[in-house]
């Protein structure tokens, strides 16, 4: 069954459809919710009250209402605060999205329609945080992920069906297409920018990673052939994530079959050595994953990914290249997207299934004696999946 296949069977589920990444648990073997509303938030004992922060917002698309919306963020409590959602065009479409490294821009992928949505951030005043649309333009078909280069001046988009990867160069906010590259295998899903050097990252369906150096107009090279996303062998990756130490940087590959992260070493011009892969005893769904070093001021690096089939998230402690596996956690219905706070404090998980965003504690005193625990969610929009930082 294709992925658009995927969508059109959930849709029929009640009345609401269901986001694409429950689509993506269908292909899997999996189901998943049938949008807001219809399963238990996760609450805590614990109250936590939204304050504005200056500049600390985040964003989530809602792929059964075609929106995205914005939140301010308390960097003390993690709480998020609502502002307001904006049209991200055809309902069942929104997914990836990408806030700017300057803090200043969003970008949202529509796999329905496909175009990737533009907005300003409202940089100041009573609604700071919110988004201003500044236009939409044409990416491949089904586009899905989207990744911004480490100076804020290229945008890339994967293109699942058309097998495809749309690059644009940034001029004002506004995108301007500038090339598009289509050597993949299989379906491009997953893609990531390096944080300090001008490399990109794009896995396909077919278990392929992709390495490419980006050029001073943000065309992409290709670095030696494409590796397997798990290892020794093809897998079914699905989100990607980048941790550093020191100098040496590292690419973390969730895959969807197995629920199993694989680690490879990223080399001085860009390219990837395999490391191992780590994880058992899981289920099928893993899509979103993060990385922090010092997570919590805890001294411990760790990796978290959310299972959006059994409806919990999986810690990992990182040294180096080896990942321990900890007790999973509990989510809300249908964990899809996973981001980190850059202050490595909290995560947030987009789920699919209740609408909501959850509000993960690290080494937080919100925690208790727990290392990682759910502190409380939020109302965000019927299918909520993919969410974003400011930085």
């Amino acid at each position: 069954m294709s992925i658009r296949q995927g969508i059109v069977r959930l849709m029929r589920c009640f009345v609401l459809a269901a986001p694409v990444v429950a689509s993506l648990a269908a292909l899997m073997g999996g189901t998943g919710g049938c949008g807001k509303g219809l399963f238990p938030e996760v609450t805590s004992s614990v109250t936590v009250t939204p304050t504005p922060v200056a500049n600390a917002f985040l964003y989530a698309t809602n792929f059964n209402d075609g929106t995205v919306s914005a939140f301010t963020r308390n960097t003390n409590t993690g709480a998020l605060g609502f502002i307001a959602t904006q049209s991200a065009g055809a309902a069942g479409g929104p997914e990836g999205i990408a806030v700017r490294p300057q803090n200043d821009f969003v970008y949202v992928a529509n796999a329905a329609d496909g175009n990737v949505y533009q907005y300003a951030i409202v940089q100041s005043g009573s609604t700071a945080g919110n988004l201003s649309s500044i236009g939409k333009i044409a990416a491949g078909t089904n586009p899905q992920m989207i990744a911004i280069d480490q100076t804020g001046s290229f945008v890339y988009v994967t293109n699942m069906t058309s097998k495809t990867v749309s690059q644009y160069v940034i001029n004002s906010g506004t995108l301007t297409l500038k090339n598009t590259i289509g050597n993949f295998v299989g379906q491009p899903f997953g893609i990531i920018a390096h944080p300090s050097a001008q490399l990109l990252y794009v896995a396909d369906s077919a278990g392929l990673i992709y390495a490419y150096s980006i050029g001073s107009t943000g065309l992409l090279t290709q670095i030696g052939t494409a590796v397997n996303s798990n290892g020794t062998s093809p897998g079914n990756p699905g989100l990607m994530a980048i941790a550093i130490d020191s100098t040496q940087g590292y690419l973390l590959v969730d895959d969807r079959t197995f629920g199993v992260v694989s680690v490879f070493l990223i080399l001085s011009n860009g390219g990837l050595t395999y490391g191992n892969t780590f994880g058992t005893s899981q289920s099928s769904g893993t899509l979103g994953i993060g990385a922090v070093n010092n997570g919590g001021g805890s001294g411990i690096n760790y990796v978290i990914t959310a299972n959006t089939n059994a409806n919990f998230i999986q810690p990992y402690q990182r040294s180096g290249v080896t990942l321990t596996q900890q007790s999973s956690v509990a989510d809300s219905t249908g964990p899809t997207g996973l981001v980190i706070d850059p202050a490595g404090l909290f995560a947030y998980t987009g789920n699919s299934g209740s609408g909501t965003i959850a509000l993960i504690g690290i080494n937080n005193s919100q925690c208790g004696s727990q290392p990682i625990c759910v502190i409380n969610s939020f109302v965000s929009g019927a299918g909520t999946q993919f969410v974003a930082t400011t930085h």
